[in-house]
Formats: C-alpha cells, structure tokens, sequence
C-alpha cells in the first residue's frame, strides 16, 4: 500500500503512516501516525500508547536505548501487532517518555524483515507490502 510523504509543522515532509496497535484484547481509539525510518533499528512509541493499550509497565523490565545524539533514555519493550494498511505486522516497541506521539517511529526490527519497503521521495510516497515468504 502506498502512502503520502505528511508536512508537519516545522518540518520538511517525512514519510508518516497511520499506524492501529493492538496488545492483547486492547486496542486504541485511533491510529498513531508513526514515522518510517530506516535509520532507526527499533520501533519507538510514546507510553501513553502503550497506557491506552493497557500495557502494565511495572511488570516490565526497563532499558536505556540511545538516540542518534547519542543520548540514553528509559524504555520499556513490550511486542504488539501493528496494522499498516490493512496489513498486520507483529513488532516489538519500546515505549518512552522520551517519545513523542507526535513523532513515533517504525525502525528497521521486525516491519524491515516482514514487508518490503520502497521510499519514492521523488514523488514523495513510501510503500509497505508485505513479504509474500517470511523465513
């Protein structure tokens, strides 16, 4: 499925896609727009997300991650199921205070393995389809 490049304030256009998430029998209200990033490993989102998803933080055990600044934060991995364009994608995310809404990020772990992505700046467009195999 192909997506529109998003402006967003203050910034040039990006690649965003609305993003549902699902943990368990929860689901959110409505989609997250979550930046595709190939520069990113991992899948970051804001932990109000994860709330709203009645993930329990307390049973988890945190992680320091590290932003392209180098700088540590606090994050809490927790494995969910991303539907992007009709499509469900099972990801880990680590969730952070440190994270945006706003700006939440699919990094290259897990959606990378199990869709083909193509960035077509040019036309200002991303696509995800996913793998027809998945070793």
């Amino acid at each position: 499925m192909k997506f529109s490049y998003l402006q967003i304030p203050g910034f040039s256009k990006r690649p965003l896609v609305p993003v549902s998430f699902r943990f368990g029998s929860h689901h959110l209200s409505q989609p997250v727009l979550c930046l595709v990033d190939s520069g990113a490993d991992l899948t970051y989102l804001d932990m109000g997300v994860g709330e709203e998803l009645g993930i329990n933080f307390a049973k988890i055990k945190p992680l320091t991650s590290f932003s392209i600044n180098g700088r540590g934060f606090i994050g809490y991995p927790a494995k969910l199921v991303a539907e992007i364009g009709g499509w469900e994608f099972f990801l880990e995310a680590i969730f952070s205070r440190s994270v945006r809404r706003t700006f939440c990020v699919l990094g290259q772990e897990g959606l990378f393995d199990m869709a083909h992505i193509s960035f077509e700046r040019f036309s200002w467009e991303v696509e995800i389809n996913p793998r027809k195999e998945i070793n």
